[in-house]
């Protein structure tokens, strides 16, 4: 199964290009209160990775997207699962959106109704806070202005090799 190959529960880890942390603002100003960390792989296939960090409601969700839309699916996987709207929810039907599963939302939900899940994403917003970190040389680099479309409470954080170190150990 696909699944166990993507957890973060002692089997393989990916190389990570992009992450997401999930959560609301909190009181103190600039600090959030995370829900969820979302992780981005570019190897093939290329894979979101949801892990809730709520202790009451633990989620283990990996979705395999394709390169053109992989911004667009990571955005999806946070409308579905952890702002549970009622449209898209009704939009995804009796497709299983099992926890703990690897998916690919394309084959589940057909491009078609995948494309409306993805119009009605960007016209969500509430009070969940997504600060969205890109590392350099990232595929999503290249997709970067679609964020533009969404309505989110998002932070946009992007890296910059400065300088490289070798450490021995």
């Amino acid at each position: 199964m696909l699944s166990r190959r993507f957890s973060s529960r002692g089997y393989l880890m990916r190389s990570v290009t992009a992450h997401m942390l999930v959560g609301t603002r909190s009181e103190e100003g600039g600090a959030i209160k995370p829900s969820a960390l979302l992780y981005f792989s570019e190897e093939e296939p290329p894979v979101w990775h949801l892990h809730s960090v709520v202790a009451k409601e633990e989620k283990e969700i990996s979705w395999i997207t394709r390169n053109e839309r992989a911004l667009e699916d990571g955005l999806l996987l946070v409308g579905l699962h952890l702002l549970r709207d009622p449209e898209l929810l009704r939009l995804a039907g009796e497709a299983e959106i099992a926890k703990g599963e690897s998916v690919d939302p394309e084959a589940l939900f057909g491009a078609h109704f995948l494309g409306k899940m993805h119009e009605r994403c960007q016209q969500l917003s509430g009070e969940l806070s997504i600060v969205f970190t890109i590392h350099e040389g990232s595929m999503l680099a290249g997709s970067l202005r679609i964020l533009e479309d969404y309505s989110f409470n998002l932070e946009l954080c992007t890296s910059r090799t400065l300088h490289q170190t070798s450490v021995r150990i």
